[in-house]
């Protein structure tokens, strides 16, 4: 039976949307395909019909992943204003998410595994992390766009480095406490455009 050009791209989104989790939880090199294909109802080989390698569907499940945050933030953005970013550490560097790993951020599972893309790929990932920090600067309370923009990427990579060393621990409150120091600076440069100078 022949599949349309619709059902195609339909059966492509939907390994997308399964491989993140999968990816999420082992990491590229381990991440078992063949699992992700059969709980879609698909063979393994079906997947070579839609992505050149494994490589490439690592590489498309992130520029995908990044292209939903950018409309998020975007989105967040046009509903919060001002008060995007705030909202957007409270729900980051919640405690659910230090061990919820197959739901949280791919930066945190996944950061580890881009350094391997190949450059044209990386090249591409960054563009779309720009775009992606510029959505997120917009709801930043810094006057100058070269303020919101270096702040935000700063916020991004705070969150992302607390949840990595909280999932490394194994005692909760020594998680419990990165994640809540953490929170609380950031929620202060977000809510009061703090600046802070290396002296």
């Amino acid at each position: 039976m022949r599949v349309s050009q619709e059902e195609k791209a339909q059966i492509k989104e939907k390994i997308l949307v399964e491989a993140l989790a999968s990816l999420k939880v082992w990491g590229q090199s381990a991440a078992p395909v063949d699992k992700v294909m059969k709980r879609l109802g698909l063979t393994s080989g079906a997947l070579y019909s839609h992505f050149k390698s494994k490589d490439d569907l690592f590489a498309q499940v992130i520029l995908r992943e990044l292209d939903r945050l950018i409309e998020l933030h975007s989105e967040h953005y046009k509903k919060h204003g001002s008060q995007t970013v705030t909202k957007f550490i409270e729900y980051y560097l919640d405690e659910r998410h230090i061990d919820a790993v197959e739901r949280g951020c791919m930066f945190v599972a996944l950061g580890a595994d881009l350094h391997r893309l190949k450059p044209s790929v990386r090249e591409m990932i960054e563009e779309k992390m720009q775009a992606m920090f510029l959505a997120l600067s917009q709801g930043m309370p810094h006057k100058r766009s070269e303020e919101r923009m270096k702040y935000a990427k700063f916020i991004f990579a705070s969150m992302v480095g607390a949840l990595v060393m909280a999932r490394s621990m194994k005692n909760d409150d020594l998680k419990m406490d990165m994640i809540k120091t953490t929170k609380k600076i950031l929620l202060t440069i977000s809510k009061d455009g703090v600046k802070y100078e290396n002296k």
